[in-house]
């Protein structure tokens, strides 16, 4: 769904709009639910990106509608502090909808992170970082998996390559299932947890190939007509 028709008055416009009234005088949360519900009975999926920081929009695509919030942030104090922060706000807006909801799961992804280089600098800040997202992961991660495991698995590497001209290496590069170093490698792992609704994350700590497959075999069939 493009994000609009452009044009002279389009910010002007967007940035008028009185969500408030909408909600209250024009039923847009209802109007929102019955949305939702024919997105999830048509698509395997429903990715809506949404803008960082806090606002009624962000509230919409963060708290409204999703099941699984994924929230992207970098080695820095102010990624860091400020993704997990709105992350727990997110959630705690959450559980006081209108609306019959289940809790919403989040998924952190540590983003433009080296491993393979200051290696010591790299273990202090996973340590810090597994601090600080670890209760995001309570609700859904058996004991038995390691926060820690989890991170380096969905784990987004740095590779300059890929920040000239904004290119897509999911389109662009090879799967490279067995490259730690490959941004392909989490990217599937992401995708494959997104497919199986969170679960099973054991097997995919030890059979990364099984997981994958059976996540492939999940995906439900989509209408001829909705292709």
């Amino acid at each position: 769904i493009s994000a609009g028709t452009g044009g002279d008055q389009y910010l002007v416009r967007a940035q008028g709009i009185d969500w408030d009234r909408l909600y209250r005088e024009h039923g847009f949360g209802e109007f929102l639910e019955g949305l939702r519900s024919t997105w999830k009975s048509l698509y395997d999926f429903v990715l809506i990106d949404s803008r960082t920081g806090i606002s009624d929009l962000a509230g919409i695509c963060t708290i409204h509608l999703p099941d699984v919030l994924v929230f992207l942030f970098t080695a820095n104090n102010q990624s860091l502090e400020g993704a997990t922060s709105s992350a727990a706000r997110i959630v705690e807006s959450r559980n006081q909808l209108p609306f019959d909801r289940e809790k919403l799961l989040c998924l952190p992804v540590l983003s433009r992170f080296a491993v393979d280089k200051e290696y010591e600098l790299a273990n202090d800040w996973m340590l810090r970082i597994e601090t600080l997202v670890s209760d995001f992961y309570t609700d859904w991660l058996s004991r038995e998996v390691p926060v820690r495991s989890l991170l380096l698995s969905t784990r987004i590497p740095e590779n300059v390559y890929w920040t000239f001209g904004e290119r897509l290496p999911v389109v662009e590069d090879q799967p490279a299932a067995n490259d730690p170093l490959s941004i392909n490698q989490p990217m599937m792992n992401i995708a494959a947890l997104l497919a199986r609704d969170l679960s099973g994350v054991q097997q995919l700590m030890l059979s990364r190939d099984a997981y994958l497959a059976s996540a492939e075999q999940n995906r439900r069939k989509i209408p001829q007509d909705m292709r």
